[in-house]
């Protein structure tokens, strides 16, 4: 303070290292050595003797005062007019010794630009990038102008333009930029890249061309079991010719332009296939898509196929509950052969008809379900016009994300609420069709999304598939209705397969699940898709509707008193070993007076275990 108001302590003087005037600013760093000649940088020697003279943070070639100079010398491509000739390729590019030279109308964040003259080679889709990174400028900006109309100037329209688009690119720097524009072969295009807002270094421009699409849309794979050959199918993209590969092995090459599908006629064994479809143009580009082709053909004896599509989206995350898995183990308890696919209904279109009894869907919860698509739903809708029996169950099928398709026409769902979370135990109904499991009282459910699960509540009703549709289940407290049966039919009356859907998963089920699918077998009923087999009842071997000493001694006399042997042979296989002898009437006697398993089925029903020699010709208490 002594020395307030001296020459000494009053001017900065710029170049002495000291801040003369005590305002924490130094020489050039102090706003009033602007304009000194100290404090300047742009030539041979400011520009390579290594300090930031002009002290605006950037050094030597880093400052763009110094473009030009002996050091730094200006990139040869910096103008418009002096634009670098190219068609499609790499090329390398350094905005650091460049100018802003172009407009930045169409992205006021373009610094230091430097300029391409393209050339396309062929009609088509160029796609010009600076994605792959590599170089020390990792923030780039992207126009492109048509140069028909010469170099742009403050104004001038540009055909396209990006600024961070690499993120959506796989593999792409995340602040670097691509475009895509329609081309014309012959024509020229002039492309501008720079830094965002200061963004200095070097990369490289990569420019491509298809020469109709810039992806293989539409690619489907179907295997047909019966043909034992697989049909690829896609959209023509205009590419000059297309190769097919499955698995990484090329099935065949040079398919001509125009091509939309491919035969492979090649025996598969069950599991997943990828298929690979390139197009591929007379320049060299050429563009790939892929596709997983789940095989799932019937080895003769299975009855039963299962779909599940929960997980199917989140990297095999079925969530808390597990339906699938479940409902394996209870139809293997209950002796059913059954084959599980782990993809969805329309991929095994042609696979289920003749083949399979019953279909099993199990979907999943949101967000971790795989809801159907319309092609699903059709396929559905046309297995059940084939007899097939179809359970179906899904966290958000009908209320939040419903399905349009044709197997709306036969769930018996007329319509439905998104619901909420307040599922939390359920009992059974009577339909008044037949199936009555009203006893059936508060069985606790395990939510797949506990505090999140949102069960569709249902309104039952008849559609398509005729009149007799019946509530199964609701809400333990009676709130509301969440499954439906439906015993569905043709126009003439004659019947279809028939449905059992609920919006709850199968797999949080808290009572015997096994028991739960002994109902529902016979509820479907055997459908039409595979052997038709006889009901009975297990050990009821006289067949007059009852299980009881009679049936025990009836057994005996056919063994040793030449008494008939029966009309059907399974019924008198008390103990299912597949054959007829005395262990037959022991078992039967211990379930009716020691406490032992009873026979099964209990009721009507059908053979689950139908591999032995025996038969059942006729059986009248049965339908």
């Amino acid at each position: 303070p002594d020395c307030g108001g001296t020459n000494t302590c009053g001017i900065e003087i710029c170049g002495d290292g000291l801040d003369n005037d005590s305002d924490a600013l130094i020489d050039c760093f102090d706003p009033d050595c602007a304009g000194d000649p100290t404090c300047f940088e742009g030539d041979d020697l400011t520009c390579s003797d290594g300090l930031d003279n002009d002290a605006d943070g950037l050094i030597d070639c880093l400052d763009a005062d110094c473009v030009g100079t002996g050091p730094c010398p200006q990139a040869p491509n910096d103008d418009c007019v002096n634009a670098e000739l190219v068609g499609e390729g790499t090329f390398p590019w350094d905005n650091t010794i460049s100018t802003l030279d172009g407009p930045i109308d169409c992205d006021a964040n373009m610094t230091n630009d430097v300029w391409f003259l393209y050339t396309a080679t062929v009609d088509g889709t160029a796609v010009i990038e600076t994605c792959n990174g590599g170089g020390t400028n990792d923030d780039t900006v992207l126009i492109v102008y048509d140069a028909a109309a010469g170099c742009p100037v403050a104004g001038s329209p540009c055909l396209v333009s990006a600024d961070d688009t690499c993120a959506n690119v796989p593999g792409g720097a995340a602040f670097m930029s691509n475009v895509e524009l329609a081309v014309i072969a012959g024509e020229s295009y002039y492309v501008q890249v720079g830094g965002w807002n200061g963004a200095l270094g070097d990369g490289s421009l990569n420019i491509a061309t298809s020469c109709g699409a810039t992806a293989i849309t539409n690619l489907n794979t179907a295997y047909d079991c019966g043909a034992a050959a697989t049909e690829v199918t896609w959209t023509d993209g205009g590419f000059d010719s297309y190769d097919v590969l499955r698995d990484g092995v090329v099935l065949a090459a040079g398919l001509v332009a125009g091509t939309t599908s491919y035969t492979d006629a090649t025996a598969l064994s069950n599991g997943t296939y990828e298929y690979t479809v390139t197009g591929i143009c007379l320049n060299g580009g050429q563009v790939s898509g892929s596709a997983f082709s789940n095989v799932s053909c019937s080895s003769g004896g299975e009855t039963d196929l299962i779909f599940a599509t929960e997980g199917l989206e989140d990297a095999g995350d079925v969530g808390l509950v597990n339906s699938s898995a479940a409902l394996e183990a209870a139809l293997t308890a209950n002796g059913v052969q059954f084959l599980t696919v782990l993809d969805y209904p329309a991929t095994q279109l042609g696979n289920v008809i003749g083949t399979y009894q019953r279909v099993w869907v199990c979907s999943g919860t949101f967000p971790l379900d795989g809801p159907l698509s319309t092609a699903d739903s059709d396929a559905l809708a046309t297995w059940i016009e084939a007899g097939v029996s179809v359970y179906f169950e899904g966290g958000d099928m009908w209320g939040f994300a419903p399905t349009i398709g044709g197997f709306e026409g036969y769930d018996g769902v007329i319509s439905a609420l998104d619901g909420d979370d307040t599922f939390l135990a359920m009992n059974g109904l009577d339909t008044l069709i037949g199936t009555d499991w009203t006893d059936l009282i508060g069985v606790p459910y395990t939510q797949d999304a506990p505090g999140n699960d949102w069960t569709d509540q249902l309104t039952v009703g008849p559609e398509l598939g005729g009149p007799d549709v019946g509530a199964l289940w609701q809400e333990a407290g009676g709130a509301y209705i969440t499954g439906a049966l439906s015993l569905n039919q043709d126009t003439n009356g004659d019947p279809l397969g028939n449905t059992i859907v609920q919006s709850w998963e199968f797999g949080g089920f808290g009572g015997d699940q096994i028991d739960l699918v002994a109902r529902m077998l016979v509820s479907l009923g055997g459908g039409g898709g595979g052997p038709t087999l006889p009901e009975f009842i297990r050990g009821d071997c006289n067949a007059d509707g009852g299980f009881n000493i009679a049936d025990a001694i009836f057994v005996l006399a056919a063994l040793f008193s030449g008494g008939p042997a029966g009309t059907c042979l399974d019924a008198c296989d008390a103990n299912d070993d597949g054959g007829i002898n005395i262990a037959d009437a022991i078992y039967s006697l211990a379930a009716l007076f020691s406490g032992g398993p009873p026979p099964t089925p209990t009721s009507c029903g059908v053979d689950p275990t139908d591999t032995d020699p025996l038969d059942c010709v006729s059986f009248p208490p049965c339908p």
